[in-house]
């Protein structure tokens, strides 16, 4: 099967992401994408436990049966660096071609992760456009997404929430009852 890795913190989940993917699955063909939950990153700090991310996920893919979330950055100690978790994933899947997708932004700072080099020959990578992050070079042989354009962002979504402001059409409905049944990012 062809997978697509999409990771991140996802604090929350919101429409560009779940836009962005169902554009990618069709571009390259994907047979399923794996939303793949931080549980520790190295970079950026969480302001929603790993569980409530995680459900915030499942409740918005429940109905596409190509998408899934992945929980294996739990279960890896340390921090969740991209290529301990891509050699979990290739013990678990050893028959499966990964395709790991990242934004614009990320191939810029790329260097800056660990064991950058050993992410290419374990799975090949789609760049997805992001806005303000459109021009970028890179060494590696990568994959340009065509995906569309969506001026969103998690941090956004929480500055809006704190402010008490709506997040309506920002998040799917049932992600939003969520936030609001568990008082999130208040």
């Amino acid at each position: 099967m062809k997978i697509g890795i999409f990771g991140g913190r996802f604090d929350p989940i919101h429409v560009g992401h779940l836009i962005n993917m169902v554009e990618i699955k069709e571009e390259f063909s994907l047979d399923k994408i794996l939303f793949l939950v931080s549980y520790s990153p190295p970079h950026k700090g969480v302001e929603a436990d790993f569980q409530k991310r995680v459900e915030m996920i499942r409740l918005s893919i429940r109905d596409d049966h190509y998408f899934e979330v992945s929980e294996i950055e739990r279960d890896i100690e340390g921090p969740s660096y991209t290529v301990k978790v891509l050699e979990k994933m290739k013990s678990i899947y050893p028959e499966d071609q990964f395709f790991f997708i990242m934004g614009s932004d990320e191939i810029k700072i790329i260097h800056t992760w660990f064991k950058y080099r050993e992410l290419f020959s374990l799975a090949r990578v789609i760049v997805m456009r992001r806005p303000g992050n459109l021009d970028y070079r890179t060494e590696f042989d990568v994959m340009e997404a065509s995906n569309s354009l969506i001026d969103l962002s998690s941090s956004e979504i929480r500055k809006r929430i704190k402010k008490g402001k709506s997040i309506r059409y920002m998040v799917p409905d049932r992600v939003r009852e969520y936030i609001e049944r568990n008082h999130l990012y208040r």
